[in-house]
């Protein structure tokens, strides 16, 4: 029972709808065609639902093989965002055998992780611009000499190979 109470304006208004079989001050009862409509409606969404969920499993199984966790991050992020599975990530993560803070961990430091992305562009491009200095090539000492004599940027050498 519930503690709201309806008004006689209320109850008249609820009695002339045909989806209510009786009302009283504390309590509406539906027929039963609209509860066997209603319960046949959610079990239609539920069916889809789980259909959609069941593709989204399967493929998430088969791109996750062989990745690393970063990227198992990156596709569980992607798949919540696409469909719109709120309250799925635990789901997710057990489903593909990963740690749930490591999840929000990766999450966190997306910011972060794109700074320093942006970063090793940059020194990707100058990089480059050394290594294709004057025309031809020239290995991880040279480029290191040109990027700290003429552009002013220092490098070790094992980034300068990479």
């Amino acid at each position: 029972m519930s503690k709201t109470t309806f008004t006689t304006r209320e109850i008249k208004l609820l009695k002339n709808n045909p989806n209510v079989e009786r009302v009283s001050e504390r309590s509406i009862a539906y027929s039963d065609s609209f509860k066997d409509k209603f319960m046949n409606e959610y079990l239609d969404e539920q069916a889809e639902l789980l259909k959609k969920l069941e593709l989204t499993e399967r493929r998430l199984l088969n791109a996750s093989e062989n990745l690393k966790p970063n990227k198992v991050y990156q596709l569980i992020y992607e798949t919540i965002e696409q469909n719109q599975y709120s309250r799925m990530t635990k789901y997710f993560c057990d489903l593909l055998d990963v740690s749930r803070s490591e999840y929000y961990s990766y999450l966190k430091a997306s910011s972060s992780r794109e700074a320093s992305e942006s970063l090793d562009v940059e020194a990707k491009e100058m990089i480059l611009k050394a290594f294709h200095h004057r025309g031809y090539k020239k290995g991880s000492r040279p480029i290191k000499m040109i990027l700290e004599n003429d552009y002013n940027q220092m490098f070790s050498r094992k980034r300068c190979i990479h």
